[in-house]
């Protein structure tokens, strides 16, 4: 009996999968490529705290072109 439950179960998943992937047309455009940035041993606020020496294509350009999300 729950050899049978267990199977109606996956093939009921995988028509839901299967409609919901076919549906493209409410999907947002993804970007092409993301990028995390992860410095280790580096605490948060001396991003800000030093920020005056940073050279303008490094840190400083991170900082004021980003994109960030809480």
């Amino acid at each position: 009996m729950f050899r049978k439950i267990s199977i109606a179960a996956t093939a009921l998943l995988s028509v839901i999968t299967i409609n919901a992937q076919k549906n493209k047309n409410n999907q947002v455009d993804r970007p092409k490529l993301v990028v995390g940035l992860v410095i280790d041993q580096m605490r948060w606020d001396y991003l800000y705290r030093y920020y005056s020496k940073y050279g303008n294509d490094g840190f400083k350009r991170l900082l004021n072109k980003r994109i960030f999300f809480k």
